[in-house]
């Protein structure tokens, strides 16, 4: 009995990561925060199609090394790197237009930052979001959105990571 107590005791914390997605919170003992990121999105450039590639990372951070703090509110960040004859894709033109099961839902102001490496260019956006907006694009069937001229689908694989992403920071998955 007792090992079965202890076995099960072990398996729950493997089992909660699995769960969710292998989110594994990272404590930054400098900063005195506990960081947790999740790749909703990783997306393939094409020469011929004109696009580049681009991820998105769902991003939430709290005082301490416990459960998340009540979120209010979480941040996503676009990560693009542009082919440099394109030149800055996100530079003057870096607002996320969402539509969340074919509904304008909101669009959203970033912070942007971009950098010359040595494959060309990268370009980074971060949106800071309502909880309550995250969680209403997690929970819906399709969500298209748009920076500048770079369109991107989240598929259901895609939302159910920011789903899992959502419920961690609200509590339900830790």
């Amino acid at each position: 009995m007792r090992r079965t107590l202890l076995t099960a005791a072990l398996a729950l914390p493997l089992l909660s990561a699995c769960a969710s997605g292998g989110m594994k919170p990272r404590y930054d003992r400098v900063a005195g925060q506990t960081n947790l990121q999740q790749t909703i999105l990783k997306t393939s450039g094409g020469l011929t199609s004109g696009r580049f590639a681009m991820t998105v990372n769902a991003r939430y951070s709290w005082r301490g090394q416990g459960p998340p703090a009540p979120a209010q509110f979480a941040y996503l960040s676009f990560n693009g790197w542009p082919r440099l004859d394109a030149g800055w894709q996100w530079l003057n033109n870096n607002q996320l237009q969402v539509l969340v099961d074919g509904e304008q839902r909101a669009t959203y102001n970033g912070r942007y930052s971009g950098d010359i490496q040595k494959s060309g260019l990268y370009e980074n956006v971060t949106y800071q979001i309502p909880i309550g907006d995250l969680a209403v694009m997690a929970n819906a069937t399709r969500v298209e959105g748009r920076i500048g001229q770079r369109e991107f689908t989240l598929d259901r694989g895609e939302l159910q990571k920011l789903r899992e992403f959502v419920d961690y920071i609200r509590g339900g998955a830790q």
